[in-house]
C-alpha cells in the first residue's frame, strides 16, 4: 500500500471521524480493505448527524455485521438495536446508553459528533 504525506487511509479516516468530516471518513474508508467496528461505530454516530436520512440503512448493517464477528449474547444484541433505533436523537442519554451497550458486544467507542 502506498502512503501519501497525509498518512495512511486508517489514519485519514480517524482523523475525518474526529474533525466530523463525513465526506473525508468515506474517502478513507473506501481505500481500507475493511473498516474496523470501532471506526464504523464511529462513523455511524456521524452519519446520525450529517446524513440522518442514511442512518437506518447504516445501523442495520453495523448491527449486523457486530452480530456476526461478535457474536453477542441475544439480550446485548437487542440492547445494541434499542440504542442504534434512538441514535438519531439528539438526547445525550441514548448516546451514553450506545457507549454502554457497544461496550457490552467488545466494541471500543471513539467519539465522533
Amino acid at each position: 500500500m502506498f502512503v501519501t504525506t497525509q498518512g495512511s487511509p486508517l489514519n485519514r479516516l480517524r482523523r475525518a471521524l474526529a474533525g466530523g468530516d463525513l465526506l473525508a471518513a468515506r474517502t478513507a474508508a473506501s481505500e481500507l480493505p475493511q473498516v474496523g467496528l470501532e471506526e464504523a461505530a464511529a462513523l455511524l454516530a456521524l452519519i446520525a448527524v450529517r446524513e440522518p436520512e442514511r442512518l437506518e440503512p447504516a445501523a442495520v448493517r453495523f448491527l449486523g455485521r457486530v452480530c456476526l464477528e461478535r457474536s453477542p449474547a441475544l439480550e446485548d444484541a437487542r440492547l445494541l438495536a434499542a440504542c442504534l433505533a434512538q441514535l438519531g436523537d439528539a438526547d445525550p442519554a441514548f448516546r451514553s446508553m450506545l457507549e454502554t451497550s457497544l461496550q457490552r458486544v467488545g466494541v471500543r467507542s471513539q467519539r465522533a459528533p
